[in-house]
């Protein structure tokens, strides 16, 4: 909820909306962004479309020619690429990332992350492409687990919602903690 009241927020400032004119607010946002956004679009008091993506595919659209009238993304780099394609600039949030496993799971010290694997694997964003993969790669890699896991990472086109995986090998994921505050079958087992 708090995220959404900040999105709202944000939104309000960004787009701002012109009393006595319905304008269309085209938003383009991070796939991870989807609930919280969906939130503030149904309470904003102008019209939003909203377009969910991977950073990086909604960043190439933009540069493209897309009509974007606002661009939020987890990656800065993403947003560097198209701020002359929009009117402004603006970092709004923040967040962090976690290891989760399913509810109940003991808690893991992330440099544990490589025993309590065993023969499991850790689900991830694409870790060249999404910003959570690419954060959640560097976080592994500073830890000094990187190495130790990367054979065993399956990588998913978006962030990552454990509990919306098919019973699998996967035994845990990286995600972002705001995702998981709100997910009821997860636990945060570590943090990075």
């Amino acid at each position: 909820m708090l995220i959404a009241l900040r999105l709202l927020a944000c939104l309000a400032v960004l787009a701002a909306p012109v009393p006595g004119i319905a304008r269309e607010i085209t938003v383009f946002a991070a796939a991870s962004l989807r609930g919280a956004l969906d939130e503030v679009a149904a309470g904003f008091p102008q019209p939003v479309v909203l377009s969910y993506a991977a950073s990086s595919a909604l960043a190439r659209q933009i540069a493209a020619g897309a009509p974007a009238d606002v661009f939020v993304s987890a990656n800065p780099d993403w947003m560097d690429r198209v701020a002359t394609s929009l009117v402004a600039r603006r970092d709004l949030l923040t967040n962090r990332l976690v290891i989760v496993g399913t509810a109940g799971a003991d808690p893991i010290e992330v440099t544990d992350l490589p025993g309590r694997l065993g023969n499991g694997r850790l689900a991830m964003a694409l870790v060249d492409a999404v910003p959570a993969g690419i954060y959640g790669r560097a976080a592994l890699a500073s830890l000094g687990v990187w190495d130790a896991v990367e054979d065993r990472v399956a990588q998913a086109d978006s962030f990552v919602h454990l509990q919306d995986l098919p019973e699998t090998d996967v035994l845990l994921a990286s995600d972002y903690a705001a995702h998981e505050a709100e997910a009821s079958s997860t636990s945060v087992s570590g943090r990075s």
